[in-house]
């Protein structure tokens, strides 16, 4: 069951979606300690999910409907904000480090790119079945599962966050650093305008 888990995971969360274009935006720009800080945020989005989806709270989605909606609103124009200032500060090239951007921003805003969208809580709950039996899972099983998901996810986003940082390696001389900041830029908001309209 679990190397079932394992592998099916390991290909959703190679498909790109807002949580792979943020990382990748995130890596472009502060390098690899701040963009895990910032998947670390996510990570733990999604772990909260798979247990509520887990433990028949699919239901919150709905009972919870205004909370979910406000989060989606400072998820998706944080989003938006950060996007704008690395295009505005595009024209000033420099790496931000993560003594720029305290820890608790980096996380929180992974932590609200997938707290803003509940349908992940639906998601979870559609695809877990196939490979747990909820009907009849204990507590461990319920961890164990949980942990999976958020482990082979965190290999999924450190392939894009390397493979992003490699790139932005590349790519360093100063005639090149404002281009990545604008990219980056762009896909924040793009990501930030898709969690407050889809």
């Amino acid at each position: 069951m679990l190397i079932a888990l394992v592998v099916a995971t390991f290909f959703l969360g190679m498909v790109p979606g807002p949580a792979v274009f943020a990382t990748v935006s995130r890596s472009l720009t502060l390098g690899l300690r701040s963009t895990y800080l910032f998947i670390l945020g996510i990570l733990s989005g999604d772990f909260l999910f798979s247990l509520l989806a887990m433990t028949s709270f699919a239901a919150l989605a709905n009972i919870y409907a205004p909370l979910f909606f406000i989060l989606k609103i400072i998820g998706g124009g944080y989003l938006i904000y950060v996007g704008y200032n690395n295009i505005k500060n595009s024209k000033m090239p420099r790496l931000t480090s993560h003594n720029d951007e305290e820890i608790w921003k980096l996380f929180t805003s992974g932590f609200l790119l997938t707290a803003s969208n509940p349908k992940d809580i639906l998601f979870f709950v559609g695809f877990l079945p196939a490979f747990v039996d909820l009907k009849n899972a204990n507590i461990t099983l319920i961890l164990t599962a949980s942990g999976t998901i958020v482990a082979t996810f965190f290999v999924t986003l450190s392939i894009y966050a390397l493979l992003s940082y490699w790139i932005q390696r590349l790519l360093r001389k100063r005639r090149y650093i404002h281009n990545l900041n604008e990219i980056s830029g762009v896909l924040l908001i793009g990501i930030g305008l898709y969690v407050l309209f889809y």
